[in-house]
């Protein structure tokens, strides 16, 4: 019994360990970028889903919105996360802590809407 335990916990932190490790390293917008004027979406799913719409103005991540948000504990994080993203102008900005999946799809999800805001 204590030997299935055992593997059943081992089992639970390798699983835990490959979604993270997907999410990671995951954003080619780390460094200031300058975008185009515009509302763009973006969406990310992985067991956390999260679609936000996000506004340029003047070449900056001027506003965040949570158009759908499905996670569990969230901590807050969908309204911190946009938050520090709009005032760093990045999207590498720090996770809240005891939400570190859900923080990451947010960032995720708002990467995919910058995609069609670089400027070329």
């Amino acid at each position: 019994m204590i030997r299935v335990s055992y593997a059943l916990m081992a089992l639970f932190i390798l699983f835990t360990q490959i979604s993270c490790k997907s999410l990671n390293n995951i954003n080619p917008f780390s460094k200031k970028t300058a975008y185009v004027d515009g509302v763009y979406e973006g969406e990310y799913k992985k067991i956390v889903t999260a679609k936000v719409r996000v506004t340029i103005d003047k070449g900056r991540i001027d506003k965040i919105e949570m158009l759908d948000y499905k996670g569990w504990r969230d901590q807050n994080a969908s309204k911190i996360i946009p938050e520090r993203i709009i005032k760093k102008q990045r999207t590498d900005v720090k996770i809240v802590t005891g939400a570190t999946i859900s923080s990451e799809v947010i960032m995720i999800a708002v990467n995919n809407a910058l995609e069609g805001a670089i400027k070329q």
